[in-house]
């Protein structure tokens, strides 16, 4: 779950508003009765102020793909984002590494794939 950026002193009273909502409305308060009504506004709140952000994956239905592949390619989508955030020469070279690795194995299952057919 990925949260957009959260302004928590608009959160925390939005929250608190709508939790003293719900306790004025009866003295005697029955958990049970109540629940449900104060789980929706903690989702409605929450959807308002960090709503959630979708991302979108491309299938990978080529042949010459295996789950070996797909995993160091997310190896390499991390090292990239973690070099570039950290601004890190050693980082960087590992990620060299590795992209050259994930090519390399692209080309020697789709060598294979093709000699297969």
């Amino acid at each position: 779950m990925i949260l957009n950026i959260l302004n928590a002193d608009a959160f925390l009273a939005d929250l608190q508003q709508e939790v003293v909502e719900v306790m004025h409305c009866e003295q005697d308060i029955d958990v049970d009765i109540y629940w449900p009504h104060i789980r929706n506004a903690i989702d409605s709140i929450c959807n308002h102020h960090a709503p959630l952000k979708t991302h979108r994956l491309r299938s990978r239905t080529n042949s010459w793909m295996t789950k070996e592949i797909i995993d160091m390619m997310y190896k390499i989508d991390y090292l990239h984002k973690m070099a570039s955030k950290q601004k890190d020469i050693a980082l960087w070279e590992e990620y060299k590494k590795h992209r050259n690795m994930v090519v390399h194995e692209i080309n020697n299952s789709k060598g294979f794939t093709i000699i297969m057919k």
